[in-house]
């Protein structure tokens, strides 16, 4: 006779095994299982800076340009200091002073005068009444190029006909010629001057 209960027995503890672990009857959190877990120890590794060593022959050439460099801004210190002496040796030889500006100045203007008197004087014709001590004043206002624009009597000589004279002179002339010079000059000098006729012995 086979034997089943042995089969059956072995069947049923498993099958009660299984109901068990599914209904919990035994309370077992597996999530709350805990196990001592020994901490790993960690280490920080610093990697230390390399530092950078110039060669030999570049710390060579570094200094070499450094030295290049000093040499040149000396030579422009030198070159600065003969340009400095030369302006000083110009000064020495040529002084230009104030004084001296003015001295020109006065010289252009006295050139320019007498160009401007004798064109006047060449087209004057000196009265029968004219006599020492007769003195006739003109103002003769111009523009650059040194044409006549108005001629005014100021002080008559007290002949009229000697005033005329000096008049027809300088309305003959129209244009004065010759009279280039500085705008300042002119302006400051001949844009409006005076004339002055006085017969001599």
């Amino acid at each position: 006779m086979i034997n089943y209960y042995s089969g059956f027995f072995i069947s049923f503890i498993l099958h009660l095994g299984l109901i068990f672990s599914f209904s919990n009857y035994f309370s077992i959190d597996f999530l709350s299982y805990e196990k001592d877990i020994t901490s790993i120890p960690a280490y920080v590794i610093y990697e230390k800076e390399q530092v950078k060593t110039k060669s030999p022959k570049r710390v060579k050439e570094l200094n070499l340009v450094e030295a290049n460099k000093l040499k040149i801004v000396e030579d422009n210190k030198e070159i600065s200091s003969i340009l400095e002496r030369l302006d000083l040796k110009r000064d020495l030889i040529n002084p230009t002073t104030e004084t001296e500006t003015k001295n020109t100045d006065l010289e252009k203007v006295m050139y320019f005068s007498s160009v401007i008197r004798d064109q006047i004087m060449s087209n004057w014709r000196e009265p029968k009444s004219s006599k020492v001590g007769l003195k006739t004043e003109f103002i003769i206002s111009l523009v650059p190029t040194g044409e006549v624009i108005d001629v005014s009597l100021t002080k008559s000589s007290g002949d009229k006909a000697f005033d005329q004279s000096a008049l027809l002179a300088i309305n003959k002339v129209n244009r004065f010629y010759d009279l280039e010079m500085p705008r300042k000059l002119f302006d400051e000098n001949f844009r409006k001057f005076t004339v002055v006729f006085s017969p001599k012995e």
